[in-house]
Parts: C-alpha cells; structure tokens; sequence
C-alpha cells in the first residue's frame, strides 16, 4: 500500500511538472512580441465575429466593435515596434552600431 501511494504521489508530482512546462510554454509564448500578436488578432477577429452574430444595433454589438477597434490599434502599434528589430539587425549586419 505504501508503495502504490508513492506511486500515485510520483504521478501527481509528474503530472504537476508536465502542467507548469505546459504553462511556462505559454508564458514564453506570450512574452515575444509575435506570440502576443496572434493572441490578440484571434481575440479580434473572435469579437468581430461575434458582433456581426450580434443583435444589429444592441450594446453588446457596439461593445464588440469596439473591442474590434481597439485591438486593430494596439495590434498596429506591436507591428510598428517590429520596424525597430528589424533596424537592429541590419545596423549588425553592415557591422554598425545603434544606441541602445
């Protein structure tokens, strides 16, 4: 009996380890600019969907053609700040330097 209980516990122990890589994947996921990007284009493209299925004229309509808006800006500004990688890397590539 003890022995099926260390077993369960070392499952458990397992299966909490696979769960917190799981999760650490997504926070890294998360934290480059480009996996933001997708959650936030899904999350707009879900919002603009969900207002065309809407009630035509209702708040929650508005309010998700409004949550389409604001993540049209905010997705535009991820994007602008891209241009600045990409700046980066072509300054290392001809060997110059850029400030940090």
């Amino acid at each position: 009996a003890a022995a099926e209980g260390a077993a369960a516990a070392a499952a458990v122990a397992a299966a909490g380890g696979a769960a917190m890589a799981s999760v650490e994947r997504v926070v890294a996921f998360l934290e480059r600019r480009d996996g933001t990007d997708k959650v936030l284009k899904a999350v707009r493209y879900g919002a603009r969907l969900a207002a065309v299925r809407a009630p035509a004229g209702g708040e929650a309509a508005k309010r998700l053609r409004g949550l389409d808006r604001a993540l049209a800006v905010s997705r535009k500004a991820l994007r602008l700040g891209k241009f600045v990688a990409y700046l980066q890397k072509a300054a290392r590539l001809r060997g110059a330097r850029l400030p940090p």
